[in-house]
């Protein structure tokens, strides 16, 4: 559930989880409710070039560099093998670097910050 994912990952990082990005994107009503009693903020993407499938690194770069400013581009870090993702960053960073995007990292903002929580867990 997602207080105890929320406790393993504050463990583990030493950072409390802001956001949440629902699964394969399957939002629903239930999702929306569990954020807001977490103080989750629901976060989704605009691009997924599918690199959790290992698609080919040709198919992984062709679908991140389709993404534009304020674009959310979805990576897959785990899960098993990776490099394919890693190879298609090794084209597509300089890329977006040439059209003077600066990637960040998604961090929500000051005023987003989640309260005390007075649940237990």
């Amino acid at each position: 559930d997602v207080c105890s994912s929320d406790l393993t990952i504050e463990q583990i990082t030493k950072v409390t989880p802001q956001l949440f990005r629902a699964p394969g994107g399957a939002w629903s009503h239930f999702i929306f409710r569990a954020c807001a009693a977490y103080a989750l903020i629901p976060l989704d993407w605009d691009i997924d070039p599918d690199d959790w499938a290992r698609p080919g690194t040709s198919h992984i770069e062709h679908a991140m560099l389709k993404a534009r400013p304020n674009d959310i581009v979805l990576c897959h870090d785990g899960g098993g093998n990776r490099i394919e993702t890693v190879r298609a960053l090794r084209t597509v960073l300089p890329a977006w670097k040439h059209r003077g995007y600066d990637p960040i990292a998604l961090i929500p903002p000051k005023s987003a910050e989640k309260p005390p929580s007075h649940h237990k867990h």
